[in-house]
């Protein structure tokens, strides 16, 4: 997918030809703070294979400027080779790993940088940063910060730092005598703005550190009043309120910091991100399409670029594809990466033909190989994607993008042990690229290695972050091992956001169910405070009363869901959930399903379907009234109307896999087993390790003739692998 935290635009160079600019032009440039307008001519001496270093760190350092990170690693890396430039060019390398989390990278360099240079403060005080952000060697960070201190003791920084070094190693009187010390100080006057945030954060932090909540509270209170705009305070105190689970006051924190400072791309990327996570999409998108009005071109093109990442994540394709269209009409020179980029988006738009004709205007190879094998792979292509890739990977080896693409290609083919190679191979490379680890963790998972599953998904946690569909896969493995699950600490922060603590609970209790069967996710359910009646919880409700039903206990599940349904008669969902609870008992066997709400085990097939009515009527499109629907006609006899309804309910909600199995197998009931085919390729690209599925895949084109073909081999090597041995997986692979 698009990575929507990228490039910038490439503005239009205002000096005329950029063979013509000599480096006294660019240097007076940079000076000028027109680091955009520097790179076109740089590129063109860096392309005319100049052996100045000076150049490549200007370079470096311009495309830093301008966002261009990972572009930026290489000519700065060349300019380090000169003693001359390793200094500055080394200074600008590990600030912009230290920026993107890249602490250990950091480090490296400026381990280089002190050595040559062994009294240079703020290369000492950033490697005592880095060393308290990645949390390994704090002891260390410590010392750096003590040295800087020696050096020039009144260095604001390097106060920070050890303030905070002394807290991350939990010596909480001596961080209270060195706050004690500044407990004065006047923040509204300092000579810097971010130091003065960074003293007035520490106290704040301090408080946290302790457990005095509301004393924290007061103090970010005040100092994002005083600093609203300043991004060290802002991100420390939206660490704070989301573990209080503050949304609001998260969301109000951003929006100060943006309304402060509006042209800072991170808080309007922070702001649309939470913004859309809380469900309020055309706001995030609004705060986005606000900057493109800006009259810098840079942050117009860059809050397009960001703007058409949001739409093609929410599949609004045509909209983002337009709004990078933007983009490109701003720059009749676009630069490789831009096209490459572009190309990128025209492959998420499935305009596959365009994306191979704009790899004929592109120069670098790398980039038409890793284009054309994305082509291949979007068509199913796996075989001539994989050369494709492999071909690419030759000229850049260490692409985290280009190994992932790589290893989905090798799955494809059915070579799992290349696919996970070249999925280990994409964490070592950038793990924060791709999501190489939540695959590899599902492909660990599903083959039963659990605890490589579990290691995979925490690597490098001090360089990497967790998402919630990371925390979810690692809180239903731990929970599959029976034993009471406590959320680990690297997962707080995640599992704290807004409408992730619903998940988190449902991957425990799916992890719970698959252990000890339904018994054990409902106990863990109802140790865990959950109002039933909350709409927030709906989701949490649907499998309560699955597993309710599941157990033995339908009458239970009926009163809870009916509970649901009387607290918020016009919510969808809860008529949906009250409905497959009725019908649920109207399939009960007399025996099995009584328990403790004997009376409420009705057969009544007609209140069923009555509360699946009146969830349509509320919402057409709520998933679980859909699928009762279908199973009300299906027992009517009225196969075609339930496939309507079973096929609606997936499209509505495709995590819940139980509508598009019901309607494969009223397909193959109807004869129509190229839809079916169709449909199990669907299911294999939600759950690529299904082995039953891939068997029951297989087996359809075995019986039509096609088990020669690669994909059915792929197929049984997919199956054998997952858990869906069957003899004609054994006899296809037999065969070859």
């Amino acid at each position: 997918m698009l990575n929507t935290v990228t490039m910038l635009l490439i503005a239009l160079v205002a000096v005329g030809c950029s063979h013509d600019v000599t480096l006294d032009d660019i240097r007076a440039m940079q000076a000028a703070g027109q680091m955009k307008t520097s790179v076109q001519p740089l590129r063109d001496m860096v392309d005319a294979k100049t052996d100045d270093p000076e150049v490549y760190f200007l370079y470096g350092r311009a495309l830093s400027a301008i966002g261009e990170h990972d572009a930026a690693l290489w000519p700065l890396r060349r300019a380090m080779e000169s003693e001359d430039w390793l200094v500055p060019a080394g200074m600008q390398f590990a600030n912009n790993a230290f920026d993107t989390g890249n602490n250990e990278t950091a480090i490296d360099v400026l381990d280089k940088v002190i050595e040559v240079s062994p009294e240079k403060v703020s290369a000492i005080v950033l490697r005592a940063r880095a060393r308290v952000e990645s949390r390994k060697n704090v002891e260390l960070a410590l010392a750096d910060a003590d040295l800087a201190l020696e050096i020039d003791p009144d260095s604001t920084a390097a106060r920070i730092v050890r303030i905070l070094a002394l807290l991350s190693l939990e010596m909480v009187e001596e961080a209270g005598e060195a706050l004690e010390a500044i407990e004065d100080f006047a923040f509204e006057t300092a000579p810097e703005e971010a130091d003065s945030a960074r003293f007035c954060g520490a106290r704040a932090s301090f408080a946290k550190e302790k457990g005095e909540n509301e004393v924290a509270d007061e103090r970010y209170t005040r100092c994002l009043e005083l600093f609203p705009g300043v991004e060290i305070l802002v991100w420390d105190a939206i660490k704070f309120y989301e573990g209080q689970r503050d949304t609001e006051r998260v969301l109000s924190i951003l929006e100060a910091a943006v309304e402060d400072a509006p042209d800072l791309r991170t808080f309007r990327i922070g702001l649309a991100m939470r913004l859309s996570g809380a469900g309020r999409v055309d706001d995030a998108l609004d705060v986005l399409r606000a900057a493109t009005d800006s009259s810098n071109p840079s942050i117009a093109g860059g809050a397009w670029m960001d703007l058409a990442g949001l739409l093609i994540e929410f599949d609004r394709i045509d909209e983002g594809v337009e709004a990078f269209e933007k983009v490109l009409e701003a720059e009749p020179n676009p630069s490789p990466e831009l096209l490459f980029r572009y190309a990128d988006v025209l492959l998420i738009g499935e305009r596959y033909d365009e994306a191979l004709t704009l790899v004929e205007s592109m120069k670098v190879p790398a980039h038409q190989f890793l284009i054309r094998g994305r082509v291949h792979l979007e068509r199913k292509q796996y075989a001539e994607a994989l050369a494709e890739f492999s071909e690419g990977l030759q000229a850049w080896p260490d692409n985290p993008v280009a190994r992932y693409y790589a290893a989905l290609a090798a799955e494809g083919v059915g070579d799992y042990e290349r696919a996970v190679e070249e999925f280990r191979y994409s964490i070592r490379a950038g793990a924060s690229q791709t999501d190489a680890r939540l695959r590899l963790g599902r492909l660990h998972y599903a083959e039963g290695a659990f605890k490589y599953a579990v290691v995979i998904l925490r690597h490098d946690l001090s360089n990497n972050q967790v998402d919630i569909d990371m925390a979810e896969l690692e809180l239903e493995i731990l929970a599959t091992q029976g034993r009471a699950v406590v959320v680990p600490e690297h997962l707080l922060s995640v599992v704290n956001r807004p409408r992730a603590w619903q998940r988190a609970v449902a991957a425990i209790a799916r992890g719970a169910k698959l252990s000890t069967g339904p018994a054990g996710a409902l106990k863990f359910m109802e140790d865990t405070p959950i109002d039933w009646t909350e709409v927030a919880n709906k989701l949490l409700l649907r499998d309560y009363v699955r597993y309710l039903a599941d157990d033995g206990r339908v009458g239970a599940s009926i009163t809870v869901a009916e509970a649901s349904v009387t607290a918020y008669p016009d919510e969808a969902a809860f008529h949906g959930i009250l409905g497959m609870a009725l019908l649920r008992s109207s399939r009960a066997d007399a025996e099995t399903g009584a328990d403790e709400a004997a009376e409420n085990v009705v057969a009544n097939p007609a209140k069923a379907k009555a509360e699946v009515d009146r969830a349509i009527e509320l919402d057409a499109n709520e998933p679980y009234a859909l699928a009762g629907a279908g199973l009300v006609a299906q027992a009517a006899g009225k196969k075609e109307t339930a496939l309507d309804y079973y096929l609606r309910a997936d499209a509505a909600d495709p995590s819940d896999s139980a509508p598009l199995q019901q309607a494969i197998d009223i397909l193959l009931e109807l004869g129509r087993a190229e839809e079916a085919e169709a449909n199990l390729e669907k299911v294999l690209e939600r759950n690529p390790y299904s082995g039953p599925a891939a068997l029951k895949l297989l087996e359809l084109r075995v019986a039509r003739g096609a088990s020669d073909e690669p994909r059915s081999v792929a197929l049984a090597k997919l199956a054998m692998r997952f858990g869906g041995e069957g003899p004609a997986a054994a006899k296809v692979l037999k065969a070859q």
